[in-house]
């Protein structure tokens, strides 16, 4: 009894005291994974990747499925992957399968032609046979992901005379190279281009306008308004028509659907300067 004790108390000792070394060397802290290369237990294989059926490139928050491969299973002690993004996972013993999603603000914005982010996948594989020796390898494959767009929408001019032309202007970040467009005028009016250029409203009010941006990982709307008025018409009414010279005369002014009002200010044709008799 008291040899089986002991027995199991060694082996515990053991088993912690390897344990303890394949902690010291975890590759997840290490910036390259190439330095940490060994074989002392013997050969051991990495293989490993994306799970059959996988889309070429995946969206933000998509569940990523990574399959390991690695030989002789049953020899390997630690399983490690880092995702490139910042995780780096350990897994005791051989895992067959790892799962990850790359999560980001949702108004992330890639300017590359594509509007996609490359990251590199370690997975490592490692095998313990005493203290302080290990046979660690890995294998290394890539994984696209993209991002949602984020619209933005420019108008000129945010107040326009109905007749007059307004230029509504994509401004989004497409985080694709194949975006789509809807356009709601807010008269019904529907527009699929990129921009709409020299739209005329023929009648006033104030007109919400919204844009959705769709590409091949969701959509995103902005909003924005135009108010269209009639033509300015400028007026004025004297506080009286005949003056003598050096009184003060004032105006009110009666224009209408004017946004603001500029000089030079010049003698209204109803005003009368009397002259003084000597």
């Amino acid at each position: 009894m008291y040899k089986l004790l002991i027995y199991k108390l060694l082996t515990f000792i053991a088993f912690f005291t390897l344990a303890f070394s394949a902690l010291a060397q975890n590759p997840c802290g290490a910036s390259n994974w190439g330095t940490l290369l060994s074989n002392d237990c013997g050969d051991i294989q990495a293989s490993g990747g994306l799970a059959p059926g996988s889309p070429v490139i995946f969206c933000e928050g998509q569940t990523v499925f990574v399959e390991n491969n690695s030989s002789p299973m049953a020899e390997i002690n630690a399983t490690y992957i880092n995702w490139g993004d910042g995780v780096c996972e350990t897994f005791n013993g051989f895992q067959s399968l790892m799962t990850h999603a790359y999560d980001f603000p949702n108004d992330t914005c890639i300017l590359n032609v594509d509007g996609t982010i490359v990251f590199e996948i370690n997975l490592g594989i490692e095998k313990l046979c005493a203290p302080n020796l290990r046979s660690f390898n890995f294998v290394t494959f890539y994984i696209k992901v993209r991002f949602s767009p984020v619209a933005g929408i420019s108008v000129n001019p945010p107040i326009a005379c109905y007749g007059v032309p307004v230029n509504f202007n994509n401004t989004s970040c497409d985080n694709t190279n194949n975006p789509m467009f809807l356009w709601n005028l807010g008269n019904d009016s529907i527009y699929t281009t990129e921009n709409v250029l020299n739209y005329v409203y023929e009648e006033e009010g104030t007109y919400i306008v919204i844009m959705t941006i769709s590409n091949e990982c969701g959509s995103d709307s902005d909003t924005t308004a135009v108010l269209v008025t009639p033509p300015a018409t400028a007026d004025a009414t004297p506080s009286a028509t005949q003056i003598c010279a050096g009184q003060t005369v004032s105006f009110d002014n009666n224009s209408l659907n004017a946004v603001g009002q500029t000089g030079p200010y010049r003698l209204h044709p109803n005003v009368l300067f009397v002259a003084a008799y000597k």
